[in-house]
């Protein structure tokens, strides 16, 4: 019979992380809520909801496949964590179970790092607590939950978030330093080097070792001596 989705994206920094050849995990995930609109009937609703460390769109329920695919081709990754993710979760439950529909769906496309859950998961211990109520409602009612859970091959992917130098401009027997942001996006703990290149000689160079998702900042210091150095 007819559907009613609530399909919660995930825009959080984390979901930069590669998803294979696919490219990002974001990206992976937008391809396929792309086919479940196109996949919708005449009879269907979809309510789309983008979730960042706040709601940052939301569209009601939803029959117009054309409208549903130009909101959703808008979503866009950003640098927020995803401290909104449970509420919209539990918001979107509670709306469907009002409605009364037969046949209802919350479908949350992320990566679902354990983090975005902690506060949750330490309410259910108390039955009095507001997850345990939510998961008692939720099993009384027709509303489905689907977690998009893909779990992504574990590989080096890491990023220099960002760099600078001061100052900006030297001149030859001077010095700069590179401050830059190195993130280790990966599932598991990894082990890097950022080296400064003079020419075809590497320079000053740091060994990073990150935990999964962990950054760290670092600083180098380069005395230039010829007009070809380049950074790397």
């Amino acid at each position: 019979g007819p559907r009613a989705m609530a399909v919660i994206m995930d825009q959080s920094m984390s979901m930069q992380q590669k998803a294979g050849e696919s490219g990002q995990l974001f990206e992976h995930h937008r391809k396929q809520l792309l086919a479940l609109i196109d996949g919708m009937t005449d009879e269907d609703r979809m309510s789309l909801i983008q979730v960042g460390d706040e709601i940052t769109v939301e569209t009601g329920y939803l029959d117009d496949k054309k409208k549903l695919r130009e909101v959703a081709e808008s979503f866009a990754v950003s640098d927020s964590g995803a401290l909104a993710l449970v509420p919209a979760v539990r918001a979107a439950v509670n709306q469907l179970r009002s409605r009364r529909e037969v046949n209802s769906t919350v479908i949350i496309f992320s990566d679902h790092q354990r983090l975005n859950y902690a506060n949750a998961l330490s309410e259910l211990t108390s039955s009095d607590a507001a997850s345990a109520s939510f998961k008692r409602h939720l099993g009384d009612s027709r509303v489905k939950l689907v977690l998009i859970d893909e779990r992504v091959a574990s590989e080096d992917n890491l990023t220099i978030e960002s760099a600078i130098f001061t100052p900006e401009r030297v001149t030859i027997g001077s010095s700069s330093r590179l401050s830059a942001v190195v993130r280790n996006n990966s599932g598991e703990a990894k082990t890097t080097s950022v080296s400064f290149y003079e020419g075809e000689n590497a320079g000053t160079q740091r060994t990073l070792s990150l935990e999964a998702g962990e950054a760290a900042h670092i600083d180098l210091v380069h005395r230039f001596e010829s007009p070809v150095d380049t950074a790397c």
